[in-house]
């Protein structure tokens, strides 16, 4: 794959390698995951964290501090609901967030 960047005044052709394309994909991928855990899911339960708090004794505030922890279960489990529904996808969501804030429930709290 070649990208075409312009160098002091002058247009650049490069040659990335197998490598690099590798890891923009998955930077690119990490982006959309971000993206997908804020738009199905922390947008809506930001608006009221002591709610999220009384329902499910767990700060959804926390979850921007474990969002790699959420994007590596979440991204897991893409294979799943890739193709289906926006129901489908904001549940994978949903849970990948409990699974994390659950599991650091304890140190939270200490």
């Amino acid at each position: 794959m070649k990208i075409e960047r312009v160098i002091n005044g002058e247009n650049v052709a490069i040659e990335l390698t197998d490598e690099e394309v590798g890891k923009a994909y998955m930077e690119w991928q990490n982006m959309i995951d971000i993206n997908d855990i804020k738009v199905y899911a922390l947008d809506e339960l930001g608006r009221d964290p002591d709610l999220f708090m009384e329902e499910f004794g767990l700060d959804i505030r926390l979850a921007e501090k474990y969002m790699d922890e959420i994007v590596d279960v979440f991204s897991e489990r893409r294979e799943f609901y890739i193709d289906i529904d926006d129901d489908a996808k904001q549940e994978a969501v949903l849970d990948a967030i409990f699974e994390v804030l659950d599991d650091h429930k304890g140190e939270e709290e200490s």
